[in-house]
């Protein structure tokens, strides 16, 4: 089966899916979220990955390098932006982190990470 969604992409404004289907997402920089990187539309049945390659072209940041937080949480590249947020919200903001993953090991645990989001941010 085609996915649908997908293929919407590429289609006439008018052709496209309602709005409700899609989500304002608003990249800022580091744990003080201080800048503004990136702000895109996306499908909520889309993957957070496609925003970590979109990201990777425009700001040449390779995506293993990335870490996108929401609301202190580290998203995995996996997750659908409909699993992270409700269908009543239109904009949702993230924060992305950059990191050499080849010496850090990944933030799993969640107390440390709200920690170091109070320290710096």
């Amino acid at each position: 089966a085609v996915n649908i969604l997908r293929l919407c992409r590429f289609l006439e404004p008018e052709l496209r899916p309602a709005m409700a289907d899609r989500l304002k997402v608003t990249v800022l920089k580091g744990l003080a979220a201080t800048s503004e990187v990136l702000q895109v539309e996306v499908e909520r049945e889309s993957l957070v990955f496609e925003l970590m390659l979109l990201l990777h072209k425009e700001i040449k940041l390779h995506w293993r390098r990335q870490r996108i937080l929401c609301d202190g949480l580290p998203l995995d590249e996996a997750d659908r932006w409909s699993q992270i947020t409700e269908s009543s919200i239109d904009s949702i903001d993230v924060q992305m982190l950059h990191c050499d993953h080849r010496h850090v090991n990944p933030i799993d645990d969640r107390n440390k990470l709200l920690a170091m989001v109070r320290c710096c941010g």
